[in-house]
C-alpha cells in the first residue's frame, strides 16, 4: 500500500497537502482514492441504470414537465439532461413510491465493492441542485456562495471546463468522503447574465407567492420545482436576455444607425428579422467599436446581410440594397465583407435557425 508523505497531495482529493488535511487523523490506512473512484463511477452507474430501466418513465415525465423547450437543440438536451437528473433522486416511479435512486440502491446495493462506498452514496439522499456564484478558484477547486442562502461550496473543477471569478455555476451538491463535491458536472453562466438570471427567478417567485404560497421562497423553487426552474432560465431568461428589444448603445452614432436601419426595414421584413438585423449590429458594435460616418452604410450592409438569409419573391441585389439607403455599391460591398468577418459565427447560427425553419 502506498505511503503518503507529508508534503505529497492528500489522498481524499481536497487539493490540500497531506500535512494539511487528513495527516493527522490517520484516515487514509484504508486506500481513500480506490472509495472515491468507485463513488464517482457509481454516478454513471446510476444514470446507466436509470436509462435502462425507466426509458419509458423519464421520457414521459420529461414530456409532461418540460412542455415549452429552446429553438437551440443544445439548449434542449441540457434542459432534458439536468432534469432527468433531478428526477432520479426526487421523484417516486411505479407503485413502489420509490425513486429511481432509492431502486439503484434496492437493486445494486450488493455489487459494490467496498461497504464505505455504498455508506457515502446512502447520504445523496438530501440531493439538491445549487445555484452559486463564483468566489475563487485554484488549480483544483473552485469556492462559491449559494446565491439563495449565501452558503459557501467548496468543490473540484472539471478540467476544460475552469469557471472564472463572478460566474454563476448550478450544479447538483453531493458529499464525498466528508467533503463537498458535485454529481458529474456543472454549468457556467458568465457575470454578465447574473442579473437577468437573479430578476427572472425573482419574478417567478414574487407570482408563486401570489397566487399560491405566500412563504414560498427561490430555494424552494429551485429544490422543489426545478424543470419548471430550468424552462425559466434557458428559455425565458436568457433567450430573451440575447436579444433584448431595446439595446444599451455606447454611443449616439450607433444608435442613430439602429434608428435608421428599423425605420428602412419595417413593412418590407418580420419584425424578428429586424430584432435580428439590430442584434446583429450591438453585436459587431460590442466586438469592434466602429466610428460611424455614413449611417446609411452600415443600415445598408445590416439589411443586405438579412436580406441574403430569407428567400424574396425577386432577388434583393447589393445594387438593390445600396440605391435603397442612397449609397455606392462598391461601398456596400466593401463594408459587407469587413461585417461578415467579424459577424460570421453569428451569421451563421441565424442560418442554422432559418433552415430549420425556426425563422419566418
Amino acid at each position: 500500500m502506498k505511503k503518503w508523505r507529508p508534503d505529497d497531495p492528500c489522498p481524499c482529493r481536497s487539493g490540500e497537502i497531506h500535512k494539511n488535511c487528513c495527516y493527522n487523523n490517520n484516515v487514509i490506512a484504508f486506500p481513500t482514492h480506490l472509495i472515491y473512484n468507485e463513488i464517482i463511477e457509481t454516478q454513471e452507474k446510476i444514470l446507466d441504470f436509470a436509462y435502462s430501466t425507466f426509458n419509458d418513465e423519464l421520457f414521459q415525465f420529461n414530456k409532461d414537465e418540460l412542455h415549452t423547450l429552446s429553438d437551440d437543440d443544445e439548449i434542449n438536451e441540457l434542459i432534458v439532461f439536468f432534469t432527468t437528473v433531478w428526477s432520479i433522486f426526487h421523484v417516486p416511479f411505479e407503485d413502489s413510491n420509490l425513486t429511481i435512486f432509492q431502486e439503484f440502491i434496492k437493486n445494486k446495493s450488493k455489487t459494490f465493492k467496498r461497504s464505505k462506498t455504498l455508506e457515502n452514496i446512502l447520504k445523496w439522499t438530501d440531493f439538491q441542485p445549487v445555484l452559486g456564484q463564483v468566489k475563487q478558484t485554484n488549480n483544483t477547486h473552485v469556492e462559491l456562495q449559494c446565491v439563495f442562502t449565501d452558503k459557501s461550496y467548496y468543490i473540484p473543477i472539471d478540467p476544460g471546463n475552469v469557471p472564472e471569478v463572478k460566474n454563476l455555476l448550478l450544479f447538483f451538491s453531493i458529499e464525498i468522503l466528508g467533503k463537498q463535491d458535485k454529481f458529474l458536472s456543472y454549468l457556467i453562466f458568465p457575470e454578465e447574465q447574473y442579473e437577468a438570471i437573479m430578476n427572472g427567478v425573482y419574478d417567478s417567485v414574487n407570482s408563486i407567492q401570489l397566487e399560491e404560497d405566500v412563504n414560498y421562497t427561490a430555494l424552494d423553487y429551485i429544490q422543489h420545482d426545478f424543470p419548471d426552474f430550468l424552462i425559466k432560465l434557458f428559455v425565458d431568461i436568457l433567450e430573451t436576455a440575447e436579444t433584448p428589444e431595446e439595446f444599451k448603445w455606447r454611443n449616439p452614432n450607433h444608435e442613430t444607425v439602429s434608428n435608421e436601419l428599423t425605420d428602412a426595414m419595417e413593412g418590407k421584413y418580420h419584425e424578428d428579422l429586424i430584432g435580428i438585423a439590430n442584434a446583429l449590429w450591438y453585436i459587431y458594435c460590442e466586438k469592434y467599436s466602429p466610428i460611424v460616418r455614413s449611417s446609411s452604410i452600415f443600415a445598408a450592409t445590416l439589411e443586405y446581410i438579412i436580406s441574403t438569409l430569407v428567400h424574396f419573391p425577386t432577388k434583393y441585389t447589393q445594387k438593390d440594397v445600396a440605391e435603397k439607403y442612397g449609397i455606392k455599391t462598391n461601398a456596400l460591398v466593401n463594408k459587407y465583407h469587413e461585417m461578415y468577418s467579424v459577424l460570421e459565427d453569428e451569421i451563421s447560427a441565424i442560418t442554422d435557425l432559418i433552415e430549420k425553419d425556426l425563422l419566418q
